[in-house]
């Protein structure tokens, strides 16, 4: 494979507080290297790093990705839990740039976590020529027949390992949508749209400015780290669709117990992957919808795809919108923007993808429903025999307006509030509150 001037990768969706965070780079030319803290602003934490010109190989395993070397470490003992990211560029020409978010997972047990969409961040890398959505590898004759069976949702078993035509992503290679996706940090992530890790900070943003303590978690952890699933409140972000069966297995096992899981996300469990050494696997190009709705409240389908619009309140007697001041028929999330043709349009929290309730919907609650035309989200809550509960926001645009509108901010601050039991507001939202430029800051990212 012919490599660019300048990519990077970590092998490991998240590293733990304490432990080294690994780097592998190619670079061409001599580089640099510095880690900023996405929190309430992003914050430079004081760590750079200097490297020679690091000329890596292009032989590549589509199972197993790259195998390269380790150019940088990164001592992670003094780092909270979070969302970093790591910027290099080259020293002679810094518009040759590469980003790369790391996740920096608690140590310890927390009352807040917060799961990254890390499967589908890994389903949309195309680095390589393949991803779930785009495929050079597989010769063309194959290719149409594997584009037919996963249409058909076929597959058939190859040894006691490997599912054909399942899509393998490996971790080991460089993920060039998270690159662009982070190479504007002070775009808005709804008029610039995102649904990766730009828009994931958003609700980290929200939760470091109400003095949320939390910790930050990828979908790996979940299926194997005992600290998720023993939060008070486990909060699934923007974009949550490819689940394995220990995850499944984990959160109804969290949700039987008592927990409380917030979906601030949309498209939710809508494809199954299984975690293999290296690499997340694509197995099952839909999962069945039935058992989501019975434990989400809701389930995702194509209808009103790549559709926006702000949600209608449906049952403002919820504690969900208490002190909020909504009431029936009121729209939330919802503002007028100027597209890039100049054209002013209507835009919205219910979009991109939506999740809605079906005939298995079982002693669910409507919160609210998008106003979209066709496809909207519903908003909607379950309680749980075991005395916990389920919020699902139902939408995959959901997640920035938690700082643009006041009642989205109201109605995760009261999620967060009766999950702690919170007699008194953490910190209060009244307005917008405006994309933070950068910041040089040492002491926000460190404890």
């Amino acid at each position: 494979m012919r490599l660019p001037s300048l990519v990077a990768y970590l092998s490991d969706p998240s590293v733990a507080r304490g432990e080294a965070a690994k780097i592998c780079v190619h670079s061409t030319r001599p580089a640099q290297a510095k880690l900023l803290r996405l929190g309430e602003r992003s914050v430079e934490t004081g760590w750079q790093e200097q490297l020679p010109a690091c000329i890596q190989s292009g032989k590549y395993h589509f199972w197993k990705g790259f195998n390269w070397q380790p150019q940088l470490s990164i001592d992670t003992s003094s780092l909270k839990s979070g969302l970093y990211l790591l910027e290099l560029a080259h020293r002679e020409d810094a518009n040759v740039t590469f980003r790369l978010p790391i996740i920096i997972k608690p140590a310890r047990q927390v009352d807040v976590a917060v799961v990254c969409s890390t499967n589908t961040w890994q389903a949309y890398n195309h680095f390589g020529g393949l991803s779930n959505y785009h495929d050079r590898g597989t010769p063309f004759p194959l290719r149409a027949l594997k584009t037919l069976m996963r249409v058909m949702n076929l597959r058939f078993t190859l040894g006691d390992r490997r599912y054909v035509p399942a899509v393998p992503l490996p971790l080991a290679r460089p993920n060039s949508m998270l690159d662009e996706d982070l190479r504007d940090l002070e775009a808005s992530p709804i008029e610039s749209f995102s649904h990766l890790a730009r828009a994931e900070w958003a609700l980290l943003r929200f939760l470091e400015r109400e003095g949320v303590e939390y910790g930050l978690f990828s979908d790996h952890d979940l299926a194997y780290d005992p600290w998720p699933t023993q939060a008070k409140l486990l909060f699934f972000n923007v974009h949550s669709e490819y689940w394995s069966e220990e995850m499944q297995g984990r959160l109804t096992s969290y949700l039987a117990g008592g927990g409380k899981a917030a979906f601030i996300s949309g498209n939710n469990i809508y494809r199954m992957v299984e975690f293999v050494e290296g690499a997340v696997v694509v197995r099952n190009f839909k999962t069945d919808r039935a058992p989501v709705s019975r434990l989400l409240g809701a389930s995702y389908n194509a209808w009103g795809y790549r559709t926006y619009a702000g949600y209608q309140v449906a049952n403002a007697r919820h504690w969900v919108f208490d002190g909020i001041g909504v009431k029936d028929g009121d729209t939330f999330d919802e503002k007028q923007i100027t597209s890039s043709t100049g054209t002013p349009q209507l835009f919205g929290a219910s979009g991109y993808e939506t999740d809605k309730i079906t005939k298995e919907s079982a002693d669910v609650e409507v919160l609210a429903i998008g106003k979209n035309r066709e496809g909207p989200a519903y908003m909607v809550f379950r309680e749980t025999p075991g005395g916990g509960w389920v919020f699902n926001a139902g939408s995959v645009a959901c997640a920035p307006w938690v700082n643009e509108d006041p009642v989205f901010a109201g109605l995760v601050r009261n999620l967060i509030h009766r999950a702690l039991e919170v007699q008194t507001p953490l910190r209060t939202l009244h307005q917008r509150v405006p994309h933070p430029s950068r910041q040089t800051r040492v002491d926000a990212a460190v404890s």
